[in-house]
């Protein structure tokens, strides 16, 4: 038994005592061997028990862990789809970038429809206009009565958005309305806009680029060539039933530009309201 004692030479002191009583013919020995590896045993199975709670404790905490690493992840993956989503949503609204599929509709197609249906319901009542007073002009004619062209202006929906406001001629007005008779207002100031003659007839001429810088001082704001182009529009937009002449379109600067421009015929009655609100501005 020697030998076995010798190879368990790397055992804790208490377990080569163990070995060393179970070795020796003492039965008293023997005795105290069997009691003391029942001890052994038991302590085993206690410092085994032990170990298992512990490892099963440590097996909780690391599931615990990885639950919670696997929450976080979604709560990430969450909050980055809902941004995608949003962000999505806003290219969709600003850009038109659709929502899917070849007849999907998007906010552009919508907008160029309702610019499309503007444009023609603007020309239908242009012409409508023009037949109507060539209609009147023919009876007055006919009747030997005068229709002094001039006057009709002098009351028109532009006139009145000078004196009055934009309340005074939209029942919802829009920053685009005030803008406009803002535009309106400056119609004496040579800083603002142009005078030519076309035709033998006195002609006022905006200039995006011109505007642009005035307007963005006056209101404090800078103001975009588009808000300037819309701006232009819906002067013209509201000259449509005035025996006025209005015209937006661009200009050609000779240098490979084309500008935003706006052309009012006739601007006396205007410019007679302009000054009657600035005091002669």
């Amino acid at each position: 038994m020697s030998t076995e004692v010798s190879e368990m030479s790397g055992l804790d002191v208490e377990t080569e005592r163990l070995v060393t009583s179970l070795s020796s013919d003492d039965p008293d020995a023997e005795d105290s061997g069997e009691e003391d590896v029942k001890a052994l045993l038991n302590d085993v199975l206690t410092r085994q028990h032990q170990l298992e709670d512990t490892i099963e404790e440590l097996r909780h905490e690391n599931q615990e862990l990885r639950d919670e690493l696997a929450r976080e992840e979604q709560r990430r993956q969450e909050a980055i789809q809902e941004q995608e989503i949003k962000r999505s949503q806003m290219l969709d609204a600003l850009l038109g970038s659709g929502w899917g599929g070849e007849d999907s509709w998007t906010v552009r197609d919508e907008i160029a429809e309702l610019r499309d249906e503007v444009r023609a319901e603007r020309q239908t009542r242009a012409h409508s206009y023009s037949l109507l007073r060539q209609r009147i002009s023919h009876t007055a004619e006919r009747a030997g009565v005068s229709i002094d062209a001039d006057a009709l202006a002098a009351q028109d929906k532009l006139v009145r958005l000078v004196r009055q406001g934009a309340e005074a001629v939209v029942s919802t007005p829009y920053e685009v309305h005030r803008r406009a008779r803002t535009l309106l207002l400056k119609i004496t100031n040579r800083n603002w806009r142009n005078i030519t003659k076309i035709d033998g007839t006195r002609v006022v001429e905006y200039l995006a680029p011109d505007v642009q810088p005035l307007l963005t001082e006056h209101e404090g704001n800078t103001i975009q060539s588009n808000q300037i182009a819309r701006t232009f529009d819906k002067v013209d937009e509201m000259a449509a039933d005035s025996s006025r002449i209005v015209k937006f379109d661009k200009k050609d600067m000779g240098d490979g530009r084309k500008v935003h421009r706006l052309r009012i015929w006739s601007p006396r009655h205007l410019e007679e309201a302009a000054r009657e609100v600035t005091g002669g501005e």
